[in-house]
């Protein structure tokens, strides 16, 4: 699931994991920066209790570059995405980076 691929990427358990897009804000806590031009790849998209995104890039057309586990494609996939798409989502940072 979505909250599963993201906390394998932070390099969390394999075997199963405790958090889910609504529990998140225990390791990962909203960055001070302006996303919409600061995000670092490993930054996620979050809205509680339905999806999150990880972060990959910014686009020069104003898009950016989210890897996401899609349950409808039963596997990971990565694209360019308008930021509309995101309304309702938070930045998050995993706690565990140091920058």
């Amino acid at each position: 699931d979505c909250s599963g691929f993201v906390t394998f990427c932070w390099g969390m358990s394999q075997s199963g994991h405790a958090y889910s897009t609504s529990n998140l804000r225990l390791i990962a806590g909203k960055p001070k920066y302006n996303w919409f031009s600061d995000m670092k790849p490993g930054d996620v998209l979050n809205k509680a209790g339905s999806h999150v995104v990880m972060f990959t890039g910014y686009n020069q057309d104003g898009t950016i570059n989210v890897c996401q586990a899609s349950g409808s494609k039963a596997r990971v996939v990565c694209g360019r995405e308008r930021w509309s798409s995101f309304k309702g989502y938070i930045p998050l940072q995993y706690k565990g980076i140091d920058d």
